[in-house]
């Protein structure tokens, strides 16, 4: 009776151990899970923390007899923004800020289109809250070439790539298209 009672006490003491062992190992991966999710979302906040968000105003005014456009680049992230390439395309052809106002007049001479001022922003770092004039077009503006004036501005696209101090880039395609993307390097268009 007595060995009897002592095997019942070592088979209960070894189920209290199995127990025991059974919650340790579920309390270990409840701490392993708990300390992964702790650390994506720190991964996050960290990623966003710096976060740019590039947009591309186009803005325009008339000065005396010429229609003054502006095409410009505001980082209204938080995040400084490492640039990428930009381009500028009318009627399928691609032009570079320095040379657009070549390409509007080589389609429709009657614009007489000239570049006032650009900036080459590829490569560059734009900082929070930084706006910068892509390119400045000046027209001169009459009533006869409104309606081409306005009808050219409407066909213009842009296209720019941009990234975080992570890595994290994106391209953008007028009208306002987002696209996250791996890299600034493939070509926009």
């Amino acid at each position: 009776m007595a060995e009897y009672s002592k095997l019942e006490s070592s088979s209960a003491s070894a189920k209290i151990a199995l127990i025991l062992s059974v919650i340790a190992v579920l309390v270990s991966a409840v701490g392993t899970c708990t300390s992964l999710q702790q650390t994506k979302i720190q991964r996050e906040q960290k990623s966003a923390s710096v976060w740019p968000h590039v947009q591309m105003q186009r803005l325009e005014k008339i000065e005396g007899q010429n229609l003054i456009y502006s095409l410009r680049l505001v980082n209204k992230g938080i995040g400084p923004a490492l640039m990428g390439e930009i381009a500028l395309k009318y009627n399928e052809e691609l032009a570079n800020p320095a040379n657009f106002s070549d390409l509007l007049n080589e389609r429709h001479p009657e614009l007489d289109a000239k570049v006032v001022s650009y900036y080459f922003a590829g490569g560059t770092v734009l900082a929070p809250e930084e706006e910068v004039d892509l390119c400045v077009i000046s027209i001169p503006f009459t009533e006869e070439k409104e309606e081409l004036i306005y009808r050219v501005i409407r066909e213009m696209r842009d296209a720019f790539c941009y990234c975080s101090v992570y890595r994290e880039c994106w391209q953008v395609n007028y009208p306002a298209n987002y696209t996250p993307g791996s890299a600034c390097e493939q070509t926009i268009f």
